[in-house]
């Protein structure tokens, strides 16, 4: 297993405690890797987005999108609508609580945290922040 990362030069600064969103991405990087019990790839990239039809409070604002995919076995149709709630989990030992704090935190940042899943593929979870108050795009 092994992560490749898309991290363009020029990426805005964004609105989020740096402690947090380090814990943010390795919840996300842990649950992917974990979704992986025969290996795989991870993948972590970001991107500059501004976009009216981004969700609720990010609507026309110019943002930062953090996507975490990875090659893993994906989550059960059934599952999906639970993956960010507290002490749901579909691992066996799983506290349940990974994705339920990185929810929390980009949330309690002004962001939002969404999953997609592309047909047959395993689901991709993106954060998307805003950007830090005076900073030049």
């Amino acid at each position: 297993m092994g992560p490749t990362f898309d991290l363009p030069p020029g990426l805005w600064p964004v609105e989020m405690d740096r402690g947090q969103i380090g814990q943010v991405v390795q919840n996300l990087v842990l649950n992917a890797a974990q979704s992986m019990e025969h290996g795989g790839v991870v993948r972590i990239s970001a991107r500059n987005v501004s976009d009216p039809k981004l969700p609720g409070p990010l609507a026309d604002q110019t943002c930062v999108r953090v996507t975490v995919a990875d090659s893993g076995c994906g989550i059960p149709q059934a599952d999906l609508e639970r993956i960010f709630d507290p002490y749901f989990s579909t691992k066996r030992g799983g506290s349940g609580l990974g994705l339920a704090v990185a929810y929390s935190i980009v949330r309690k940042h002004g962001g939002a945290s969404r999953w997609s899943r592309p047909w047959g593929r395993a689901p991709h979870f993106t954060c998307t922040c805003r950007l830090r108050v005076g900073a030049s795009t």
